[in-house]
């Protein structure tokens, strides 16, 4: 498994706040965007044993420090391709 490293706590806010649909003036008043896949829905996503690297993504085969899917957008500029609805 690949690791990602840790971005500065500045810009981490910045980007998930982003990735997440919230303005940058008032995060707190706005809601997030309801195209966005939720990892916690989704049968690729896993809670990691690494303290460091919490939350994995087995469709792309990495763990991360934040959301799988705030990585995968960063990196490719589109929505997680992957998504598939865990099965209840």
């Amino acid at each position: 498994m690949t690791t990602l490293s840790a971005l500065h706590a500045d810009s981490l806010a910045r980007t998930i706040f982003r990735h997440a649909g919230f303005e940058h003036n008032n995060p707190m008043t706005t809601k997030p965007d309801k195209k966005r896949p939720d990892c916690n829905s989704c049968a690729h996503y896993y809670i990691t044993h690494d303290a460091s690297f919490r939350y994995g993504c087995r469709a792309f085969a990495f763990k991360s420090q934040r959301l799988p899917i705030l990585d995968v957008a960063e990196a490719s500029g589109e929505q997680c391709l992957y998504f598939r609805q865990k099965r209840r």
